[in-house]
């Protein structure tokens, strides 16, 4: 008997089963499934059950784990991502399946002279709960299979929805998508082509990291509050932290170290903000700089500046204060002639309560 002749009734338990189908297998199935157990093995296609990887984990091809599933990666484990010949590729977008280097303008989020993202070959890891927590004596990895000190661009990209991620070196990738509830800790980011890590929405925490060579950004904030405390950027390509609020965010930077010559260190790209973030206890090293939109409402307090600062939006009105602050001079006219570019007449800025020391305590705390 056809479809289209059944009774509609038996359409409607037929639709319902279906759908049971698909959700018992999505959100019930990881949980009623025992913990895996992968050693010195190989990994792609989808996740279903929980599993631990302890040993050298080898990702072969693009792997998707499903919601209600936990990936706990074992101290000292050593995670090798292939950077050809992708086995399981999910992502059939047709931009995404280009190759080769983007000689024109800016297409689908690749830059020119940026490598495309080459999906065909390049490996993508989408986890669901990851918990990955190693040490200094037994540090986990995750790296390509390059043997010439792998690139930014050798698998495109590493993301999780919720977890921790503690004593990790990771390299060699395109991006780091995170989602809300995580936590980064302890770890050092290196070998990244666009944003060693890219939170967009939600409050995670960012603590006591390092990051070293991102071509873009180390962190892009895209409508979140995150609280970024205690981290090192010794960006000698790339840039800092990049945010736009979206006018909801709130982001928490503070007691970090921003050792960034010639670079940005901090890039507030928008404002209009309902509530205001803070920015305190930092020290900015000179010949960097820092960008503030001119709606932006986020607080400079308490920290040490000898970045060059410059306002984004031509044309503003209104005003911007600074808090008090160390500028390395006492002097609110030689700061405003010195530090402060772009300034435009109808914008008013302020800046109160220069401090004669910097503060006592800036920069990271926890090393």
């Amino acid at each position: 008997m056809e479809f289209k002749n059944l009774h509609w009734f038996l359409k409607l338990v037929l639709a319902f089963a279906g759908v049971f189908l698909v959700f018992s297998i999505v959100f019930i199935l990881p949980k009623i499934l025992p913990t895996r157990i992968l050693t010195n093995s190989q990994v792609s296609g989808l996740i279903y059950q929980d599993q631990n990887w302890q040993g050298t984990i080898t990702i072969t091809g693009d792997t998707v784990a499903l919601p209600n599933t936990t990936v706990n990666v074992l101290p000292g484990t050593k995670i090798v991502v292939l950077k050809q010949n992708d086995k399981s590729n999910f992502d059939f977008l047709p931009w995404h399946l280009k190759s080769g280097i983007n000689t024109q303008g800016y297409d689908h989020g690749v830059n020119k002279n940026e490598p495309f993202w080459d999906e065909g070959q390049k490996i993508q890891v989408h986890l669901n709960r990851l918990i990955a927590i190693g040490s200094k004596e037994l540090p986990i990895t995750i790296s390509s299979d390059s043997q010439t000190g792998g690139s930014p661009y050798d698998f495109n990209v590493w993301s999780f929805k919720s977890g921790v991620m503690s004593g990790v070196k990771i390299s060699d990738y395109r991006r780091m998508e995170i989602g809300q509830d995580v936590t980064i800790r302890e770890s050092s980011m290196e070998q990244v082509g666009e944003c060693a890590i890219c939170i967009s929405r939600g409050n995670p925490s960012i603590v006591n990291n390092v990051f070293g060579s991102t071509f873009r950004e180390s962190i892009w904030v895209n409508k979140a509050s995150p609280r970024i405390t205690d981290n090192n950027f010794n960006n000698l390509v790339g840039d800092g932290i990049r945010i736009k609020t979206r006018r909801a965010g709130m982001p928490v930077i503070s007691f970090n170290d921003f050792e960034m010559p010639g670079g940005v260190a901090l890039d507030i790209l928008d404002g209009d903000e309902p509530n205001s973030g803070v920015v305190s206890f930092n020290k900015f090293s000179g010949n960097s700089k820092i960008g503030i939109a001119c709606d932006s409402k986020i607080n400079f307090v308490q920290n040490q500046i000898s970045s060059l600062i410059y306002f984004q939006g031509n044309g503003c009105g209104g005003n911007y204060t600074f808090g008090p602050n160390y500028w390395g001079s006492k002097n609110v006219k030689t700061v405003m002639m010195e530090q402060i570019t772009n300034k435009d007449r109808k914008f008013n800025i302020k800046i109160m309560n220069i401090l004669s020391t910097p503060p006592q305590q800036i920069g990271p705390r926890l090393r």
